[in-house]
């Protein structure tokens, strides 16, 4: 696998070999994440600075150390009042006049960073972080591979009398115990009726028997993120939640299995809620099918009604169908994937989804 200094190395040379040329003689970043993806800078900023000769970041004077330990050949730079001001000199002392990068409009980039021109190139980055290096791989695989640990050891004390903030800690717990940086976002349990709740969190209602818990949540490895749910049952869950449990497992295994390279966000969410609509459920899937995952835990692609651009191989991305009913509960079960050519790579088949009474 590449280090990370190589790594960073190949995505400075693919930045300027695309967007230095005609005449552009410095980028700038805007994005925190696209930022980390280009220098591997993980703490605040406010821009970075691409020219042919050299690299800036401008920071905060807390994160100046940062910027020296956590980078290979950027240079820090602090501003005290005005950052447009400082970003501006460092164009000024390197006699840039053409820039492209992120900001707004063309406009406003003239006028604060005082150039000639100014070229928005907002969705450069963002969409080339779509398709994942085998470094960024080897990352999310790791991450969700705490997180499938996290699942199966947290199993065990699933059961009436623990609340769900109880069962959130431990899962966290022993995923920063076990090589993650934090959360790739605030973990999800939620249990009984509140099942029904997508994006519920955690509260200090206690696990009952007959509960359906529903938990989703990820680790974080060198800034990479995971994302796993299951759902699973404390004693006999109802006839009702156990159609509503195979229903969404049959979905999201034949969705899985669906997937691959060049079909769009679009076809494959119409795929999964399809079979949960002829199931009698489809007023009940109300999210999206899934989303992409790397340094964010939602980024591009999107797998819903408005995802129109084909999914390419290499990308990381969620299935996650669900169906909830209030007052009486919901099911949601996601894979992390890596999509290929003719299929895909679950990075979560080591945690079970099928239907588990505790």
């Amino acid at each position: 696998m590449l280090q990370l200094k190589q790594v960073k190395e190949l995505e400075l040379k693919h930045l300027r070999e695309s967007q230095l040329v005609n005449g552009v003689q410095a980028f700038i970043i805007k994005d925190k994440f696209n930022c980390t993806y280009v220098t591997g800078y993980t703490g605040e900023f406010f821009t970075a600075v691409i020219t042919n000769g050299n690299n800036y970041l401008v920071v905060n004077s807390l994160y100046e150390e940062q910027v020296r330990q956590e980078t290979f050949g950027y240079i820090p730079v602090v501003f005290s009042n005005d950052a447009y001001e400082t970003v501006a000199q460092i164009l000024e002392k390197e006699q840039i006049r053409h820039i492209a990068g992120e900001f707004s409009s063309e406009e406003e980039a003239v006028a604060k960073f005082r150039v000639i021109s100014a070229r928005p190139e907002n969705n450069f980055l963002t969409q080339k972080r779509i398709v994942k290096n085998e470094y960024e791989l080897e990352c999310i695989r790791k991450a969700n591979k705490i997180s499938c640990d996290a699942f199966n050891h947290c199993l065990h004390m699933i059961k009436p009398g623990i609340t769900e903030l109880e069962i959130a800690a431990e899962i966290e717990y022993y995923m920063k115990k076990n090589g993650s940086y934090k959360t790739s976002f605030e973990t999800i349990v939620v249990s009984g009726v509140r099942s029904a709740l997508p994006h519920g969190t955690p509260s200090e209602k206690k696990i009952e028997y007959g509960d359906p818990v529903t938990l989703d949540f990820g680790a974080t490895y060198r800034s990479y993120c995971a994302d796993i749910t299951r759902t699973v049952f404390v004693g006999k869950p109802s006839d009702e939640m156990i159609k509503i449990y195979n229903t969404v497992l049959e979905s999201q295994r034949r969705t899985v299995e669906f997937v691959k390279s060049g079909l769009t966000g679009i076809q494959i969410d119409a795929f999964a809620r399809d079979i949960i609509a002829k199931a009698g459920f489809g007023q009940n899937f109300v999210h999206g099918l899934g989303h992409g995952v790397g340094l964010q835990v939602h980024e591009a692609p999107r797998l819903n009604s408005k995802g129109d651009t084909a999914v390419p191989e290499n990308a990381v991305v969620t299935v996650e169908p669900g169906i909830y009913i209030g007052n009486v509960g919901g099911v949601r079960i996601e894979d992390s994937v890596i999509v290929k050519k003719d299929g895909v790579e679950v990075l979560t088949a080591s945690a079970d989804k099928s239907l588990i009474i505790l």
